[in-house]
Order: C-alpha cells, then structure tokens, then sequence
C-alpha cells in the first residue's frame, strides 16, 4: 500500500495518497514514511493545518534516528509551523480586537450617560441625593412651625372667647 500511496503523489493524486496514508497509520502507527507524506501531500492540497500536525507527529513521535532520514523535511515542517502558529496568533489577535470594539460600544454610551448623570446631579444641584435630604428636612421643619403656630393661634383663640 506505501507503494500505490508513493505512485499516487508522484502523479499528482493527492487525495488518493493520502487516503492510502491514513489507512496505512491507522494499522501501523509507526510508519514514518506516511507521516512524511501526508505533511507534503496536505500542503499540495492547501490544507496547511493538517500538514502541521502530520508533520509535528513525525517530528516528536520518532527517534532521532529515523528524523535523519528526513532531515531535509523537518526544516520544512518547522517552518509551517511557524506559518501555522502566526495565523492562530493572528486570528487570536483579530478576536480580541473584535471583542474590545463590541465592548466599547456598548460602554462608551453608558459612561456618557452616568457622567451626564452626576454633572446635572453636582454642578446643577437639582435636588441631588445630598439636597434632597436637606429639602425635605427644611420642608418637614416649615410644616411642624406652620402647624406649631396655627395651634397657637387657635389656641389664643379660644381662651380668648371665655
């Protein structure tokens, strides 16, 4: 089967190797030579993450020994791997800029509006929370004084009649 999946790649038939491939890893999980080509042929097909981590598998799961028989493969791999790496840093970087910018737009609105708040409630004093007390003290002092009087005044009245 390594043979037909080697023809197949060199004629161009990407899919069919790797076909092959994966069937040959999965009786045999350590044939080093499907690793190898299923990195080369997933990059042919333009699928660069799944040549990553075929090719991140040959790199860690072999001896050193059998990676010199790739040593002309494994600069190769690093350096999709570095590729690879750059798109999920970039696209992590692209998330977090999206959710900061959704985040503002619903912050910036309620910021305005509590600052609007406080500087009507401090610099204009329209019975702000400090005020208010203050007001419905005067007022409760004002009523008890007015109704303290016209019982007095009553009062007055009334012994003055006898």
């Amino acid at each position: 089967m390594s043979n037909l999946a080697l023809a197949y790649q060199k004629k161009g038939e990407f899919q069919k190797s790797i076909d092959l491939d994966q069937k040959i890893i999965s009786s045999d999980p350590h044939y080093d030579k499907s690793y190898a080509r299923l990195f080369t042929n997933y990059l042919n097909i333009g699928k660069p993450d799944f040549a990553v981590y075929y090719g991140t598998l040959l790199k860690k799961n072999f001896s050193e020994e059998t990676k010199e028989k790739y040593k002309e493969l494994i600069p190769k791999i690093e350096e999709e791997e570095k590729k690879f790496q750059k798109e999920i840093d970039d696209y992590k970087a692209k998330q977090r800029s999206e959710t900061i910018k959704s985040v503002l737009k619903y912050v910036i609105p309620f910021v305005i509006l509590i600052v609007a708040v406080l500087i009507y409630l401090f610099v204009f004093k329209k019975n702000s929370p400090s005020n208010l007390g203050e007001n419905v003290t005067r007022n409760l002092t004002n009523n008890v004084t007015e109704n303290s009087s016209q019982m007095n005044t009553t009062l007055n009245n009334d012994t003055d009649v006898d």
